[in-house]
């Protein structure tokens, strides 16, 4: 518990400090904070035990080791072909040209994702409160990265790809897509996110037409999930956009027809449910139309998150579409208060709720094996 409860206290105070100094023109100061905004997190997720979040042997020690022993980069790009492109040149660059210690490696795979969140909470530094942003990423998406590795660095290009989609710089989007690409086959997902943001976005459709476009999305999405073995099957089996392991796992251990469903998850889609639909209906914030964005994103992962009852990480085929959405959310609702006192409150009670959800998840849970925190390298922190 010390270990992040000391993440994130320097990492929220970081943020802080980072958004006040670009606020008062203190440009040296602010990129100073910056860079402890992301060091902080990615540093405790570095020097973590090999214990603290699974599959850390089959992704990164199995694979830095075999970087370690090529002698020379084809051989380990072709010994290393059950993991992306640019999961194998990021390890091989880190092992080969910064360090081969296994601290190493994870620190740059925390890096990426953090500093992706950072750019997003930078870039909307004038509508969202930057520390709560990073609250958000901490308490909602953090720990759980600490499994998914390869996945979050590639919800942190999507991330930039949207924000860089919503600025009309359209071949960022493509970069940042490719690259989420290298990183996870899984990025497939997140396409759909690009036409969903252009109708938003688009001056020459009508509200109600987008209203109608947006809703029939829904619809289908909806009567989809009823088939989405079916589709998850063609996807890897026959176009092969997929690994085949996708489709396998509706054959293993991983698929079933009474998983337990955890109630903490379902309370929390209530909540942002509530929350989202109270902010549309009751608040004058011309900034609707950017909230109604991001929201909708949370409304199709909630659809997906179905699939999770019948599969066992069914789940992060939603990931895409839930923590992008939350990201900007969360700090949008705590900041649609006029009144600084009234502002101030929401933004504590907001933060004692996604902490009140972390607390559940990891300490009392267990989940993803991300508590309790061990370092073999700084013993203190455990």
């Amino acid at each position: 518990m010390k270990a992040y409860i000391l993440c994130f206290l320097l990492t929220i105070l970081c943020a802080f400090n980072a958004q006040k100094a670009f606020k008062n023109d203190k440009k040296k100061l602010g990129i100073f904070y910056s860079i402890l905004t992301v060091v902080v997190p990615s540093f405790i997720a570095g020097v973590r035990a090999i214990g603290v979040g699974r599959d850390i042997n089959v992704y990164v020690t199995t694979v830095v080791a075999r970087s370690k022993n090529a002698r020379s980069f084809l051989e380990f790009f072709r010994g290393a072909n059950y993991v992306e492109v640019g999961y194998r040149i990021l390890i091989y660059a880190v092992t080969h040209f910064i360090s081969d210690r296994l601290e190493v490696s994870l620190f740059f795979l925390q890096l990426i994702p953090c500093l992706c969140v950072f750019i997003f909470a930078y870039k909307y530094r004038e509508k969202l409160s930057m520390p709560l942003v990073m609250a958000t990423y901490l308490l909602l998406w953090y720990c759980r990265s600490f499994t998914v590795m390869r996945q979050s660095i590639s919800i942190g290009f999507v991330l930039l790809g949207i924000v860089f989609l919503n600025e009309k710089k359209y071949f960022k989007v493509f970069i940042f897509y490719l690259l989420a690409f290298l990183f996870h086959d899984s990025t497939i997902l997140a396409v759909p996110i690009i036409p969903v943001m252009l109708i938003f976005n688009s001056e020459k459709i009508s509200n109600k037409d987008k209203f109608i476009f947006l809703s029939l999305i829904l619809i289908a999405l909806s009567f989809f999930i009823m088939y989405y073995d079916k589709i998850l099957y063609f996807l890897s089996n026959t176009l092969k956009l997929l690994p085949e392991k996708y489709a396998n796992y509706l054959n293993s251990d991983y698929y079933s027809s009474d998983i337990s469903t955890s109630y903490s998850e379902l309370i929390y889609r209530f909540i942002c449910l509530y929350f989202g639909v109270t902010m549309l209906m009751f608040s004058k914030s011309t900034d609707n139309r950017e909230f109604t964005k991001y929201f909708y994103l949370i409304l199709v992962e909630i659809i997906l998150y179905v699939i999770s009852f019948r599969l066992l990480n069914g789940e992060r085929v939603g990931y895409y579409y839930r923590y992008i959405g939350m990201l900007y959310c969360v700090p949008a609702f705590a900041n649609s208060f006029k009144k600084e006192k009234n502002r101030i409150i929401s933004h504590i009670t907001v933060f004692l709720m996604l902490f009140t959800f972390w607390y559940w998840k990891y300490p009392i849970q267990k989940n993803n094996e991300a508590f309790p925190y061990s370092s073999t390298t700084f013993p203190w922190l455990n």
